[in-house]
């Protein structure tokens, strides 16, 4: 039994190790002035867009090397109702803006040449 328990904390250290190894490196292989784009384009109704920017916004404010990440709010026909409830995520967070199809080039552009743009799709 003892030699079990061995095993199963040595093989949870080797994988915190190996964790904590990998976002290390990508941290320090990063880029200086890189900045993570989340992109979540949205129409229509979108019952639960509440939860969904909780989320979001949630991962980007609890991320331990991406805190910089800019959550952007693509409208793809929203309803009035759904741009009303992003409007008041984006007053609220700074980390978070809401665009249309024109406005998201400018967005890219205003920010430096290396970045990445995680599409999230429900």
């Amino acid at each position: 039994m003892q030699k079990m328990l061995i095993f199963v904390l040595g093989s949870l250290s080797a994988l915190l190790l190996q964790y904590i190894c990998i976002k290390t490196v990508c941290w320090v292989l990063k880029p200086k002035n890189s900045r993570q784009l989340i992109l979540l384009p949205l129409s229509g109704e979108c019952d639960d867009l509440e939860s969904r920017l909780r989320w979001q916004l949630f991962r980007i404010e609890n991320s331990t090397f991406d805190r910089n990440a800019l959550l952007v709010i693509l409208d793809c026909g929203m309803s009035q109702a759904a741009k009303n409830c992003a409007a008041v995520f984006c007053k609220a967070g700074k980390n978070c803006c809401l665009c249309d199809k024109e406005q998201l080039s400018a967005i890219i552009q205003q920010h430096s040449i290396c970045k990445g743009i995680e599409v999230v799709l429900y």
